[in-house]
């Protein structure tokens, strides 16, 4: 009779040190998850970000043109000046989120289809934005000086139909298809491990 009781107290210490285990196994994975869960937060905050941005810099590329053009045909000296500040504000805005997305795109690497569409043979997102921002300057300079015609014709041309909307669009695209995918990638990987926990 005293070995079965010995024998169920060890049986009893050895099934407490593997709940203990299971329990400690199921905690690392609920802490685990949670931390994905975090993680991926911030990751859908700057993906979001950059999704606005690209976005944003069609709606600025279109207000540069118009404000030009508007200025130009404007006789009230006021609201040329208004109409002036409106594009320099928006070459400002323009270039800052350039900087924002190019260094996105650059963090990347080579082989993404991102970073190809804003620097590689593929795509040209990052030429076609520094040549219309240098257009867009080049035109604020010649209205300074009285003589807008020929540059304000070159920006409006560039921004309706020179490929920059074009290859704005197919970066906003492929930004947003990247976070698609790591927000599914990030759901399948959570659901994996709440299935294990339980």
């Amino acid at each position: 009779m005293a070995s079965q009781v010995a024998n169920t107290g060890e049986l009893i210490r050895r099934l407490s040190r593997r709940q203990w285990m299971i329990a400690l196994a199921v905690g690392a994975l609920a802490l685990g998850s949670l931390f994905l869960g975090w993680s991926d937060l911030a990751d859908n905050e700057e993906d979001s970000e950059i999704i606005n941005l690209a976005g944003r810099q069609r709606m600025l590329s279109q207000r540069m043109a118009v404000s030009l053009l508007l200025a130009q045909r404007e006789p009230d000296q006021n609201l040329q000046r208004q109409y002036h500040a409106i594009t320099v504000a928006a070459a400002a805005e323009f270039e800052l989120a350039h900087g924002r997305l190019a260094a996105s795109a650059g963090k990347l690497g080579a082989g993404s289809p991102i970073h190809a569409a804003f620097f590689g043979p593929s795509g040209g997102a990052d030429a076609a934005s520094r040549a219309y921002l240098s257009q867009v300057r080049t035109a604020l300079e010649a209205s300074v000086a009285g003589r807008s015609a020929d540059t304000l014709s070159a920006v409006t041309t560039a921004a309706a139909g020179s490929g920059l909307l074009k290859e704005l669009d197919q970066l906003t695209a492929l930004y947003q298809r990247d976070a698609e995918h790591d927000s599914r990638l990030m759901l399948h990987l959570l659901q994996g491990s709440t299935l294990l926990i339980v």
